[in-house]
């Protein structure tokens, strides 16, 4: 699996798969999918697709292979966690 260092670096140490999490998410245009992620940071805050100030998800998306933004609120199910969590930052 080929990330970015800075992700490389949130995973402190443990290997991708050991955190990845899937999640039913619906996106700015009501489209509903299974996301595979790896959470990176949590924030209060909003931007072009989450206007109102809310509580958004900054991730790495396995499937997208790209950064996004999941407003939590827009999470619609938690479908798999890991067995093993990181060491807090």
């Amino acid at each position: 699996m080929d990330l970015p260092e800075d992700v490389r670096t949130a995973l402190k140490g443990k290997q991708p798969e050991d955190i990845v999490i899937s999640v039913r998410y619906k996106n700015h245009r009501g489209e509903t999918s299974e996301r595979k992620i790896i959470p990176l940071e949590i924030s209060l805050g909003n931007n072009e697709y989450h206007k109102e100030t809310q509580w958004l998800l900054q991730v790495w998306d396995l499937d997208k292979e790209d950064y996004r933004t999941y407003a939590l609120k827009d999470i619609k199910e938690w479908l798999d966690f890991p067995n093993t969590i990181p060491e807090q930052r």
